[in-house]
């Protein structure tokens, strides 16, 4: 071996060496940390709750007067139409509490949905509400039709009728909608 590289191989070892005794610091020091330290905490509160018929808490259970609900109803496509609509009873003197929409389209190969959406009335002689579905393409069957599905957790409120609209790229041959609410019935009033 020459001097030359002995010196080269005397360089790589010094070298290392600073270099692993430096990492061997770093170490130490990034695992030390400060030591704990105890905390008095002064000046804590009291508190008593003192409840007798005088002054009673009046508690309700949350779904005291609702009763569940769930309607599908079918939206067709007729040839020569772009849109579908249907609509689903809710029964007099109650409001529906919408808590779930879920929707099964197929149309014909080729057609998309522009827009599903489920349309509600909060109040009798009220504005409409419409609240619109994401439509997620779902796969094709070739000759048989193309499938689009939502599923949404929502809440709205409805009286009256909830109204289903949805309408579509073309307006050829026949097409479905079949949409499921679930949700409560709560008095109107």
């Amino acid at each position: 071996m020459t001097t030359q590289s002995r010196h080269s191989v005397a360089k790589i070892i010094a070298v290392s060496a600073l270099a692993l005794a430096a990492f061997g610091t770093l170490q130490r020091t990034s695992q030390a940390g400060p030591p704990p330290q105890d905390m008095n905490v002064v000046n804590t509160p009291s508190v008593r709750v003192v409840n007798g018929p005088a002054n009673a808490v009046f508690t309700q259970d949350a779904a005291l007067g609702q009763t569940p609900f769930q309607a599908q109803v079918n939206a067709l496509f007729e040839p020569g139409n772009n849109a579908a609509f249907a609509g689903i009873e809710v029964p007099a003197g109650k409001r529906l509490v919408i808590e779930n929409v879920s929707v099964l389209a197929a149309l014909n190969n080729g057609t998309a949905l522009r827009y599903a959406a489920v349309v509600t009335l909060d109040q009798a002689g009220g504005s409409e509400a419409e609240h619109y579905l994401v439509m997620n393409p779902q796969g094709s069957v070739p000759g048989i039709a193309d499938y689009f599905s939502a599923n949404h957790a929502l809440r709205a409120y409805a009286v009256g009728v909830v109204q289903v609209r949805a309408f579509r790229t073309d307006s050829v041959g026949f097409g479905q909608l079949n949409v499921t609410v679930t949700g409560s019935l709560v008095d109107a009033s």
